[in-house]
């Protein structure tokens, strides 16, 4: 929750994708979740959205969120998730094994 804020209350502004030092921050933010594996997308999305802002602030974090959610990383990882795993895959026992090797 710490960082959520710190990320919210440092950000660069304006929070558009024109702003290159708001791109650095998506881009640090892409890879602490996707290469370092710092924390999960999951946890850091509901952090932003649990946290109650005002103002500019609501909107720069749901942009964060957006921003996030529209990188080519997340979107290639669904797509081979999609791919590869059976739309009936939760009658399987190990489903959670196959959908735990995705994130």
């Amino acid at each position: 929750r710490v960082m959520v804020d710190y990320i919210i209350y440092t950000c660069p502004q304006p929070a558009t994708p024109s702003n290159p030092k708001f791109v650095a921050v998506i881009t640090h933010l892409n890879n602490l979740i996707w290469k370092c594996f710092f924390f999960p997308l999951d946890r850091f999305l509901l952090c932003i959205l649990w946290r109650s802002y005002g103002g500019k602030d609501a909107l720069l974090g749901m942009t964060l969120i957006y921003q996030l959610l529209m990188r080519d990383e997340i979107k290639s990882r669904v797509n081979d998730f999609v791919k590869t795993v059976p739309c009936d895959v939760w009658h399987d026992s190990e489903w959670g094994q196959k959908h735990g090797s995705y994130l």
